[in-house]
């Protein structure tokens, strides 16, 4: 779905908006009303990365579903086989120390 057209252009369409944003709240900001309202660089780059995940979503939406879904399905198969019991410390009589009893270096 990155090779299609339509993909391109708008990653296209992102980027130039990215850097007018980026451009014009460089210097103190974009003043709107005689300067009355003040744009800063910090709430252009915020309402830009909303626009950008939300724009990105729906355009790349069958990738990302499979990426979710196959990272979450090895997550649950890590999760199942690791042995947590190698990152426990255990006195001499072999079972597991408390957290107050465990000194920190």
């Amino acid at each position: 779905t990155l090779l299609n057209p339509k993909t391109i252009v708008m990653l296209a369409i992102l980027l130039i908006v990215w850097l007018l944003a980026l451009r014009i709240t460089s210097e103190e900001g974009l003043q709107l009303c005689g300067g009355s309202i003040v744009i800063s660089r910090k709430t252009a780059t915020t309402v830009m990365m909303i626009v950008t995940a939300v724009v990105l979503f729906f355009m790349v939406k069958p990738v990302f579903f499979v990426t979710v879904g196959s990272a979450s399905i090895l997550s649950l198969i890590h999760a199942s086989l690791r042995d947590v019991k190698v990152y426990y410390p255990e006195d001499n009589m072999g079972k597991a120390l408390s957290s107050a009893e465990v000194e920190m270096a």
